[in-house]
């Protein structure tokens, strides 16, 4: 078998091909084609450079020949867009960008609750155990029987304040009393009483105290836990980017990084907080008050009133927040 590339089809009205086959001369007149044989067939196809066709395509002839003479013709042309590579190609791995939210936040169509029916103030949430919408909407509390919001935040944290230090002090005095009444008498039977109330003061203050710590940081950030949620979701994201951006081991690029977009953008949790007052002091003095009897006592109220809030002016007047270049002459 031989393979010929025949050249483009032309007007052949007042020509005739001929074709070559060991010798003997078969004339060939268009438009009809040479009849086939058992020993002589003629396959056509069309070859598209580059898969691109043309009006006057090439045609591959596939002629049967003497197995004797077999020949087999050179390849076709190197296609050079394949396999290419060039030298100057960054080969850098992806580099991403930090991608705040961009919903308009203090838009109003942006706070219409579909079941109450209104707009919400701003940091108002609808809470579905109570059937309605709160004001700086916090959690939903089953110890206190409603939700937890601006205008009882800091008799929450009171709360939670005693309750840790009533049961530590409970699991102290009953634990050092049995500890006592051991060593100054002969050993007895514990009461099983003792051990229960030593289980549940512990666990009951360890818990406590960890919603007073995680409060406690809240408040100086003056966030609410639905606004953390989505400042966690967002350091998530970021810690997917750089996990792509940089080998695991690579801790010093990944902090780079990070410090280069803070560079740009600020941190996601103070300059990148709609409602960061400045300062720590400032945004605690906002829900515990000034009175620093009030930061322990459960008297007193906060500066918020729930429905108006200073905003950053590190964001635009929709609450989207901008690269440092965009501040304020004074904050960049």
């Amino acid at each position: 078998m031989s393979f010929e590339l025949m050249p483009p089809a032309v007007d052949l009205s007042n020509h005739a091909l001929a074709l070559s086959i060991s010798g003997n001369t078969i004339p060939v007149t268009p438009p009809a084609l040479p009849a086939a044989t058992k020993q002589d067939k003629v396959h056509q196809s069309t070859f598209h450079h580059q898969g691109i066709p043309t009006p006057n395509e090439a045609h591959i002839v596939d002629v049967p020949a003497d197995p004797e003479s077999m020949h087999v013709p050179d390849p076709a042309p190197y296609s050079p867009l394949e396999n290419f590579h060039d030298p100057n190609l960054d080969t850098s791995p992806p580099v991403f960008s930090r991608r705040p939210p961009i919903t308009p936040v203090l838009v109003p169509e942006y706070r219409f609750c579909s079941r109450d029916r209104i707009i919400k103030p701003p940091r108002t949430h609808h809470c579905r155990a109570c059937g309605t919408c709160v004001l700086k909407y916090d959690h939903h509390c089953p110890w206190v029987g409603h939700c937890v919001g601006a205008y009882n935040h800091k008799f929450f944290v009171n709360f939670v304040q005693w309750a840790w230090i009533l049961s530590f002090w409970m699991f102290s005095t009953v634990l050092g009393l049995n500890i006592k009444s051991r060593a100054t008498s002969s050993p007895s039977e514990i009461n099983p009483q003792h051990i229960v109330l030593l289980a549940l003061t512990a666990l009951f203050g360890l818990f406590c105290f960890l919603m007073f710590l995680t409060h406690l940081q809240l408040i100086m950030l003056n966030q609410t836990s639905v606004e953390s949620l989505g400042f966690r979701s967002m350091q998530e994201r970021e810690q997917d980017d750089l996990a792509r951006m940089h080998r695991w081991y690579e801790c010093g690029a990944k902090k780079r990084t990070r410090e280069r977009w803070d560079k740009e953008w600020g941190r996601i949790g103070k300059e990148g907080n709609l409602w960061w007052l400045g300062s720590r002091r400032a945004n605690w003095e906002s829900v515990m008050g000034k009175n620093v009897w009030w930061w322990f006592l459960p008297v007193g109220r906060g500066l918020e009133d729930g429905v108006n809030f200073p905003t950053n002016p590190r964001f635009d007047n929709q609450g989207r927040w901008r690269r440092r270049n965009e501040w304020p002459s004074d904050l960049r």
